[in-house]
């Protein structure tokens, strides 16, 4: 018989628990504890990240990850799985109908999207990005410009209420608004059937803040290079701001929080 499963942990990648200003390592410390937690049947953690899935086993490699989580979630939305043989097969169903609501958002948004790329051209430096699965991204050359940007988008959104977006420093992509890390994790908490009194989530940027509603997780955690958004967003919901940094703060508040009941 399966153990039930008693803790969800979920986790962002970069600046949570890889670090970018140390060649994107991890910490052996964190380490031993994801190792512990790992081999507990009752306990599962995953990855919550933007990174598309190439990108994210490229960083678990390049970080040495010792162990891989049971779910991976891949930009923001597509979710993997890792079977007895060691591999990750996708949600199918999930993941398709993900994409094709995106895709008919997109088209629904059309007109507004023509219009913001218009706006990018005559007053940006920004980068206009269109890939397989993701029609509609931009590329900030700096934070400060991609600040300006969404300003711009947060004051047309009301025009296509479907229409969202998901940012990441000077990155940002549209979407659909029924889809973002938060929701992606209650779908997994879902197959798990995990509360949210039994999940903790942890990250430090904007796209991790739909992480933090009640309806996902009561166990909420940044470490301390969160950015103010996330800062400000854990205070509100009396989350727990690490004193750490990265992957020690991460872990800092995991054995304050859900680790300590």
């Amino acid at each position: 018989m399966t153990e039930a499963i008693k803790a969800l942990y979920c986790f962002d990648f970069d600046g949570t628990l890889v670090s970018p200003v140390h060649d994107y390592q991890s910490d052996p410390v964190f380490f031993e504890w994801l190792k512990k937690t790992d081999a507990s049947p009752e306990k599962v953690w995953v990855i919550n990240t933007g990174r598309d899935f190439p990108y994210l086993l490229e960083g678990l490699e390049q970080a040495k990850f010792p162990v891989l989580p049971r779910f991976v979630i891949c930009r923001e939305r597509d979710i993997y799985e890792l079977n007895e043989h060691g591999e990750y097969e996708p949600h199918q169903d999930w993941n398709e109908q993900c994409e094709y609501h995106i895709n008919c958002t997109i088209r629904e948004g059309a007109a507004l999207i023509k219009r913001f790329k218009a706006f990018l051209k005559t007053n940006t430096k920004a980068e206009w990005l269109e890939f397989p699965g993701d029609p509609a991204g931009v590329k900030a050359s700096s934070d400060e410009e991609m600040d300006e940007i969404i300003e711009w988008v947060d004051q047309q959104m009301h025009l296509v209420p479907a229409l969202d977006y998901q940012r990441n420093s000077i990155w940002m992509r549209f979407g659909d608004h029924r889809y973002q890390k938060g929701s992606s994790l209650k779908h997994v908490a879902s197959l798990l059937n995990v509360s949210p009194a039994q999940t903790l989530v942890a990250g430090d940027g904007d796209n991790d803040l739909s992480l933090f509603d009640s309806s996902v997780a009561h166990h909420i955690v940044a470490p301390a290079n969160a950015n103010y958004q996330v800062q400000q967003a854990v205070a509100k919901k009396e989350g727990y701001l690490a004193k750490a940094r990265f992957a020690l703060g991460t872990l800092e508040g995991v054995l304050a929080t859900l680790d300590n009941e």
